[in-house]
C-alpha cells in the first residue's frame, strides 16, 4: 500500500523490548491478523468477496456491509456460532513461544456445507 496520511504501517527494523515502537508494531500486527482472519472466513463463506465486484462503488459497499452483518449475526447466534466459526477457526498466538498457530480457514478455504 502506498504511504498515505490515513494508512499506518509498522516501524521498520528491530526495537528494544517494551519500547513504544515495538509495542506499536506488535499491536499493529495483531490488528492486521484479526482483519485477515475475519476476511479469510468471510471470503470462504461469501464467495462474492473472492473476486473483484463488477458493481458501482455504492452497490459494492452495500454488498460488503451485508456480508459483515451476516458474519456478525452468524458469530453471535447460538444456533450457528459453533458451526460458522468452530474452535480453531481463527489464528491464535502460542503465548509460550510467541509463534502464530494458523486457523482452520487457512487450511481449507472451501465454504462449509452445514450452513
Amino acid at each position: 500500500f502506498p504511504l498515505k496520511i490515513n494508512i499506518m504501517k509498522a516501524f521498520p527494523g528491530l526495537h528494544d523490548k517494551a519500547s513504544v515502537k515495538r509495542v506499536f508494531n506488535y499491536r499493529h500486527c495483531r490488528g492486521r491478523r484479526v482483519v485477515e482472519n475475519v476476511f479469510g472466513i468471510m471470503s470462504a463463506v461469501f464467495r462474492v468477496l473472492r473476486k473483484p465486484m463488477l458493481l458501482e462503488p455504492e452497490r459494492a459497499d452495500t454488498v460488503v456491509l451485508a456480508c459483515c452483518h451476516l458474519h456478525n449475526f452468524l458469530r453471535r447466534s447460538m444456533s450457528s456460532a459453533s458451526t460458522y466459526t468452530p474452535p480453531g477457526a481463527f489464528d491464535v498466538e502460542d503465548l509460550a513461544t510467541g509463534s502464530l498457530v494458523p486457523g482452520q480457514w487457512r487450511v481449507d478455504r472451501m465454504p462449509r456445507e452445514t450452513l
